[in-house]
């Protein structure tokens, strides 16, 4: 498994303390406890794009202090704070030698009990203080203590269990709204959930089903950056994970992923993606676990590997000397008017002028080139 953050240590800092980290895989559910070093964590775009997690991290720091920093600004955490990461965005985090309990779980336990849980991303709050957070955090703390002991077939019960707890934490942690407001937000999102593969879902549909002007619409989705980049965010998450965890019958063609992902077309579709996540969608690469990351982490491949793809520039260097020798010209020469004949006359060519060089030279050192490539001296001998 690649890790969810890549780490770098402080630079002139000493590793002093305990250093561990305990996990436990509890189905739907991963838990643990950490001790760590002074470092930067960095969850990188290209990263996001890779290994196509949808799940969400949730840290309670018992001890130690941390800056994290995310696409809307940047926060302070320190003991007593628990704070969430969204791994479907980027985030980075500068922290100081910390001791945490951590819970990871995904997205699809707790979405339609809890709206805009992307807008949560790097917020912290205080689990000490509030009861039910508190309530969540002691839930898994006990968790981490006991999971080594736990049967196999209590796993799917306790996920539930903590997914439930957690959702009820995580709704209080939204912006205050009547109850009638957030029911209608998860409405909402569910019926874009189920309707992503359809291309005319947009604003106007939504509006006219749900039977809400475009001004109220747009307040729902006002935290995301608006209902159309929300829409376009989550199908171009769904084609990630259609792309990295390919189902039984083998990863889908790129133009499928287009159409089940609900863009009208593929050269559309690659654009967005690629925007998106800095890359195309045929260079995207498989994941080779059930969380959705790879096997190793491969940001880039070797020239010797059938998947390397050299850079624009790169590429132009090395066709330049191929497109040159199509033209019939050498590199460095003007350019001549390209002759109406084919590769086979074009090498022809090239030949016969190595030839005449090469008999020039011989003739300058006194010899003459005989058939066959033989050689003698002027004077016939």
């Amino acid at each position: 498994m690649s890790p969810v953050f890549q780490a770098t240590l402080t630079s002139g800092r000493l590793l002093s303390g305990p250093i561990m980290m305990d996990n436990f895989h509890l189905g739907e559910l991963l838990v643990g406890e950490v001790r760590a070093p002074a470092q930067i964590l960095e969850r990188t775009p290209r990263m996001v794009a890779q290994q196509g997690l949808d799940h969400l991290l949730i840290q309670f720091y018992h001890s130690g202090t941390a800056r994290v920093e995310a696409a809307w600004g940047e926060r302070d955490v320190g003991p007593n704070t628990c704070v969430l990461f969204d791994l479907a965005q980027p985030a980075t985090i500068v922290a100081e030698p910390a001791h945490a309990t951590n819970v990871l779980l995904p997205r699809a336990l707790i979405i339609d009990k809890v709206p805009n849980l992307e807008s949560l991303h790097g917020h912290a709050f205080d689990y000490a203080t509030e009861r039910i957070s508190r309530l969540f955090f002691t839930c898994v703390r006990e968790l981490v203590e006991c999971a080594d002991a736990l049967d196999i077939h209590q796993l799917p019960h306790i996920s539930q269990a903590v997914a439930m707890l957690g959702s009820a934490c995580l709704r209080g942690q939204v912006a205050d709204r009547p109850a009638s407001e957030v029911q209608l937000s998860i409405t909402i999102r569910q019926y874009i959930e189920k309707e992503l593969g359809s291309p005319r879902l947009d604003a106007e549909t939504l509006a006219e089903h749900f039977g809400l002007s475009r001004a109220t619409l747009y307040r729902q989705f006002a935290s995301e950056g608006g209902v159309q980049r929300f829409i376009r965010e989550r199908r171009l998450l769904r084609a990630m994970k259609m792309l990295t965890q390919p189902g039984p019958t083998g990863r889908p063609r790129v133009s499928t992923v287009a159409y089940a992902s609900g863009f009208s077309d593929e050269k559309t579709f690659s654009r967005a993606f690629k925007r998106r996540f800095g890359f195309l969608p045929r260079e995207t690469e498989v994941g080779a676990t059930v969380w959705g990351r790879t096997a190793e982490p491969q940001p880039f491949s070797s020239p010797g590997s059938r998947s390397w793809r050299p850079d624009r520039t790169a590429r132009r260097a090395m066709d330049r000397p191929h497109r040159r020798a199509e033209q019939g010209r050498r590199p460095g020469s003007r350019r001549q008017a390209r002759a109406p004949t084919g590769s086979g006359n074009v090498l022809a060519r090239r030949h016969d002028r190595l030839r005449l060089i090469h008999l020039n030279a011989e003739t300058a050192r006194g010899q003459q080139t005989l058939p066959g490539g033989r050689t003698q001296p002027p004077d016939g001998r």
